[in-house]
């Protein structure tokens, strides 16, 4: 947020080790622009989960829900990922 004027952000995460193969976390940040800037405003939430299968597999779930208090350009976010390495 560098040379933005009158701008706020704060980020919080938790997470946790559900066994050594998985790990699940929630984030959470938002953002206040001031009246500068107009109503730009944001808050998202992120859920996580992360599972290794193995040494060369992986899994990973995501999940974005993010805000504008303005209701412009709102954005809900799922991504779903395998990876194998060689």
């Amino acid at each position: 947020i560098a040379n933005d004027q009158d701008t706020d952000a704060w980020y919080a995460m938790l997470g946790y080790d559900v066994s050594s193969a998985l790990n699940v976390s929630v984030r959470y940040a938002t953002v206040d622009q001031g009246k500068a800037a107009g109503d730009k405003d944001s808050d998202e939430w992120v859920v996580q989960a992360d599972y290794k299968y193995n040494k060369k597999l992986s899994f990973e779930v995501y999940y974005s829900m993010l805000d504008y208090d303005n209701g412009n350009n709102d954005n809900n976010e799922f991504l779903f990922d395998a990876l194998y390495k060689f």
